[in-house]
């Protein structure tokens, strides 16, 4: 039978390390995401589109950015095997 151990040490400042990291990795993916859009947004409205595509275009590349750059923070995260 699988004995646990009684009690499981947590290092409290790894946790709160690791968050910190967690957020700040947020926040630049973040910010790259709002320069990515907005630039997209105002080389599609100068490019010619009305100005209803190019936020369309402009929202779907924020959306893209987030999607590709959380995938890649979640691959880097797992530990290697």
């Amino acid at each position: 039978m699988l004995q646990l151990p009684a009690r499981v040490m947590i290092d409290r400042n790894a946790v709160r390390t690791q968050n910190h990291t967690r957020l700040l990795w947020l926040a630049i993916i973040l910010l790259t995401a709002v320069i990515l859009g907005t630039a997209a947004g105002i080389l599609a409205w100068m490019g010619g589109l009305p100005i209803a595509l190019a936020i369309l275009t402009g929202g779907s590349t924020f959306a893209g950015v987030i999607v590709v750059c959380l995938a890649v923070a979640a691959y880097l995260s797992q530990p290697s095997s």
